[in-house]
């Protein structure tokens, strides 16, 4: 029997992309559970966060034969093991997790401008973010994909992985704002252009595009 998962997090796309798409790609079925975002502080999840259902009181969390697993990386490289999307190769694998990490780098960049209440740092973080974090991180990713051999046009190797969905769902999400077209952020870096298409038109992932809800993050 195919395992059953159960992925929840808050109806946004965020931390829980990645996985979304990973196992969109995978063609596997999953509860796709959303906890309010706008009702968080008084709804549901100031109810249930405490629990004990949480590991550490934070989603996304994975359910999966029996147990639960917590923090979106290791979910996400859960799910990449389970269903062909980790390298095989112990350096290939460490160069995917070099890529992912540098994304989650760049993704607690934006949430902690997102989470500053004091709405005037919070626009110079914002600014910040777009135009001096994100350039110069691109400028990086830019390089060591022109590292590739030949036309090799994925992070790691010939074969999409975790890596590369990682990098999408980034610059889609915090980017390009969850619109499926190439930001135009990326307009001076060919080499992320094209990763950003390669994964966006893979045939279940761009239906997953198609159909997901349409969230403010």
């Amino acid at each position: 029997m195919a395992p059953r998962y159960k992925l929840t997090y808050f109806d946004l796309r965020g931390r829980a992309e990645p996985t979304r798409i990973a196992l969109a790609y995978a063609g596997v079925h999953y509860d796709d559970v959303r906890i309010s975002w706008e009702n968080r502080l008084e709804g549901e999840w100031s109810e249930i966060k405490n629990s004990g259902k949480f590991p550490f009181g934070t989603v996304p969390i994975l359910e999966v034969d029996g147990q639960t697993l917590s923090q979106s990386m290791a979910i996400l490289r859960f799910v990449a093991r389970r269903h062909g999307l980790a390298p095989s190769e112990d350096i290939q694998q460490a160069k995917a997790e070099m890529f992912a990490e540098e994304v989650y780098r760049l993704e607690n960049a934006y949430i902690r401008a997102l989470l500053n209440t004091d709405l005037e740092q919070q626009k110079e973080q914002m600014n910040q973010f777009n135009k001096e974090t994100v350039p110069k991180a691109s400028e990086y990713l830019e390089k060591l994909l022109d590292k590739n051999y030949g036309d090799e046009v994925y992070c790691v190797g010939n074969k999409l992985s975790f890596a590369d969905i990682c990098v999408f769902a980034f610059f889609n999400t915090y980017v390009g704002h969850g619109e499926p077209a190439v930001p135009a952020a990326l307009e001076k870096f060919p080499r992320l252009r094209v990763l950003y298409e390669k994964v966006r038109d893979e045939p279940r992932i761009e239906e997953w595009l198609k159909k997901r809800p349409k969230t403010s993050l």
